[in-house]
């Protein structure tokens, strides 16, 4: 996303265009999968209940904060963040895969 937002900044046929930008959609299932490829850890997903992780976030970071942590959660989890994406308009290229990008991060 990061890319994306330079090339904005920096070219100036983007003045004036609204962009919605948001990456490409994974699964911690993948996350979890490409992280084990690339570290060769052993990393397993374990999926839990809204309300489990609101209690869980709630414990560790406070009513207030832990309501919006868990918000968000609730929100991906429902798919309130699968909307099309500008990415490839903003940045002039393809998204990374998340194995590349994880690889990447690895290298630094």
């Amino acid at each position: 996303m990061g890319y994306a937002y330079a090339k904005i900044l920096i070219e100036d046929k983007h003045n004036g265009n609204v962009y919605n930008l948001v990456g490409e959609p994974v699964t911690q299932s993948d996350l979890a999968e490409n992280i084990n490829k690339v570290y060769g850890t052993d990393l397993i997903y374990n999926s839990i209940t809204v309300e489990a992780y609101a209690a869980e976030r709630k414990a560790a970071l406070g009513e207030f904060l832990g309501t919006v942590i868990a918000g968000i959660y609730e929100g991906i989890k429902s798919g309130a963040n699968d909307v099309p994406s500008d990415y490839v308009k903003a940045a002039g290229r393809e998204h990374k895969s998340l194995f590349d990008m994880i690889s990447d991060f690895k290298a630094q």
